[in-house]
């Protein structure tokens, strides 16, 4: 009876140290947790990402409701296109944009072959001189994925067309005495009228 209650204390004892071991050592070594200590391990234990007022542009139903694409593709492409802001190519690394969703490496490399293979985006390796890989440069389809804007027709539009003018353009008035003299004195080389005075 004695020895029985050993052996099972002893199975105890082992158990907790090896589930203390594999919580604080086997965790760590997930998936996209070695280099970035940020994937949760489950949905529910994710925080939630602070509003800083940053938004996307309308997005289009028929990107939104494509079943051939896996859901975290979606949201990776839109939080892509957010970033691209003018339609401008997008250059940075695989983990910045794991970190941004959420996701391991693996998976967001997984994601970028999806949309690249549905034609959403398409994306080359950036390298430095020595030839090893810094990142990725994304180059986005945005007529498959942003709405566009409608072109309005003037004869159905019941106001006037607003001005496209830069209104923070400073335009100096003060004359220039300078510019002038100058002028007067090439009208006189030039054996001309100087007819601006």
């Amino acid at each position: 009876m004695i020895l029985q209650t050993l052996i099972l204390w002893f199975f105890v004892e082992a158990y907790d140290a090896m589930y203390h071991i594999s919580q604080n050592v086997l965790m760590t070594d997930r998936a996209g947790s070695k280099n970035f200590g940020f994937v949760p391990p489950s949905r529910a234990q994710a925080l939630e990402p602070e509003d800083n007022g940053s938004f996307i542009l309308p997005m289009k139903q028929c990107f939104m409701k494509n079943r051939r694409i896996m859901d975290s593709t979606a949201r990776m492409v839109s939080l892509l296109a957010g970033w691209a802001g003018q339609g401008i190519a997008i250059e940075t690394t695989q983990g910045i944009i794991a970190k941004h969703i959420g996701k391991s490496v693996r998976q967001v490399q997984r994601m970028l072959l999806d949309a690249w293979r549905e034609g959403y985006l398409t994306y080359n390796y950036t390298k430095d001189r020595i030839g090893y890989i810094t990142g990725i440069k994304v180059f986005l389809r945005f007529n498959r994925i942003l709405k566009q804007k409608a072109l309005v027709n003037p004869k159905t539009r019941a106001t006037t067309f607003t001005s496209n003018t830069n209104r923070n353009i400073y335009i100096s008035k003060k004359k220039n005495d300078g510019i002038k003299k100058r002028l007067r004195l090439m009208a006189k080389r030039m054996e001309l009228h100087y007819q601006f005075e």
